[in-house]
């Protein structure tokens, strides 16, 4: 992204805008750019996908996860709390089988 900022081509805060512009730089063959150039914007897109297709598995598989734990189902329904938080409540307040906290301040789990 800051390879096209430095090359004054802005980027809309849609969900494929970034993807959008790269797409429309290299289908530009009037901007100047050198076929270097291109190859390195080319393999940060390819990269960037493979980024977003790992992260959206990650999301999927914490979907499916807080959803099999009946507190994390409680913790959900609480407002402004998402799949993230849930999870995150859910092992601060050890409510988790790994244990226990030693102490408040450091949080630093005892297992059992």
């Amino acid at each position: 992204m800051s390879l096209l900022l430095g090359l004054n081509i802005r980027i809309s805060n849609r969900k494929d805008g970034i993807t959008s512009a790269i797409d429309r730089v290299l289908e530009d063959a009037t901007n100047g750019l050198s076929a270097e150039c291109r190859i390195a914007i080319d393999t940060a897109k390819v990269s960037l996908k493979v980024s977003i297709e790992a992260v959206q598995h990650y999301d999927d598989c914490l979907e499916k996860l807080v959803t099999t734990y009946a507190d994390c189902k409680k913790l959900l329904k609480l407002e402004g709390v998402g799949t993230m938080n849930a999870i995150n409540l859910y092992l601060a307040l050890g409510c988790s089988d790994i244990g226990v906290f030693r102490k408040v301040k450091t949080l630093q789990p005892v297992l059992v």
